[in-house]
């Protein structure tokens, strides 16, 4: 985790982004206090989000309901 002052933050900053993209993260000081920190997003890989799809198509076709049905757990929902 490198720390850098905030001017010379402004100065590099697609230097600082290059850094930030390949995960390090970066933190961002003002006279020695830490005022932000620059990390990577958290991304999911799309592998997983395509298996998470699947998992609840599988899940939907097990528990068919009847729009009666549907509507009976609306209505209890309402209710708490």
């Amino acid at each position: 985790m490198q720390t850098i002052g905030i001017f010379d933050a402004k100065t590099h900053f697609s230097a600082i982004m290059e850094q930030v993209i390949q995960g390090q993260e970066v933190l961002i000081t003002r006279r020695g206090q830490l005022i932000a920190k620059i990390s990577p997003v958290n991304t999911q890989d799309k592998g997983s989000i395509a298996q998470t799809i699947d998992a609840i198509l599988k899940f939907r076709k097990k528990r068919k309901s009847s729009q009666a049905q549907s509507r009976a757990w609306i209505q209890q929902g309402r209710r708490l």
